[in-house]
């Protein structure tokens, strides 16, 4: 593997210990979030009625117009039998933002992605309005 992707996966799950525990502290107290076992699992972690995503981003959360995250996240939230609320979450540098994916939420979706660590990793994703976060808090970010 690449060293810069190693590197990127490595600041990843850094982040997401980090972000786990701060949830289950402050928001999840009573229905924790846990990993998913299967790292390969479309989504990050989940409870009994919550499913998230966690993207780590090094730049402010209103850097650009709207941030990228993988189609497959939110088809998997908008094909979804269950009664569960599916949140994308994003870490920039000011804070932790989430969206809650839900019919009629809009996203444009387009190719997006990058090359920069020894192949092309460009795909269809989805591209969330920057207005459209919520801010959690801003007691972690990804510079911290």
């Amino acid at each position: 593997m690449n060293k810069r992707k190693q590197k990127d996966l490595e600041f990843g799950n850094t982040y997401e210990r980090k972000v786990i525990e701060w949830l289950n502290k402050n928001t999840y107290k009573d229905n924790p979030l846990s990993f998913y076992k299967n790292p390969f699992n479309v989504m990050d972690m989940c409870n009994s009625t919550n499913i998230l995503e966690l993207k780590t981003r090094r730049i402010f959360h209103n850097q650009y117009p709207d941030l990228m995250i993988g189609l497959n996240k939110i088809e998997e939230a908008e094909n979804s039998d269950d009664n569960a609320t599916y949140t994308m979450l994003f870490l920039c540098k000011d804070g932790l933002y989430g969206w809650d994916c839900v019919d009629g939420k809009s996203y444009e979706v387009r190719m997006g992605g990058r090359c920069d660590r020894g192949r092309d990793e460009r795909k269809i994703c989805a591209f969330i309005p920057s207005e459209d976060l919520q801010l959690i808090t801003t007691d972690i970010n990804s510079v911290s």
